[in-house]
């Protein structure tokens, strides 16, 4: 493996389920993510048992990633890390809004099952 966050690798099916649950909206070949997602991800407090299941997988020196408090910046942080272990592509869409950035994910998936 030549990650240096992960120390084994993750399961592919937790994190589609993980995406699926979290997408605002979701195509055969895509997840989209924004802000909103954080916000289910916490009311439905899907966040917070996938992060648990992730734990055993990271390296010690980067478990910092996930210890820290979540915030949606730091959720695209491992959301990103974790879409390069499987190498699922992403890109991102910035929006300026009200005085604000909004930075919004799509990340492509090789579509295995039907979500």
């Amino acid at each position: 493996m030549s990650s240096n966050i992960f120390s084994k690798t993750p399961n592919k099916n937790d994190f589609l389920q993980f995406l699926n649950d979290i997408a605002i909206s979701r195509t055969d070949s895509y997840f989209y993510i924004t802000p909103d997602s954080y916000k289910k991800a916490n009311m439905d407090n899907v966040l917070n048992n996938y992060i648990q299941t992730i734990i055993p997988f990271y390296s010690k020196s980067k478990l910092y990633f996930i210890n820290r408090p979540f915030n949606y910046k730091r959720l695209c942080t491992v959301i990103r890390q974790l879409s390069n272990i499987f190498s699922f592509t992403y890109t991102s869409d910035i929006k300026y809004i009200h005085s604000t950035y909004i930075i919004s994910y799509k990340i492509y998936t090789t579509t295995e099952g039907t979500f």
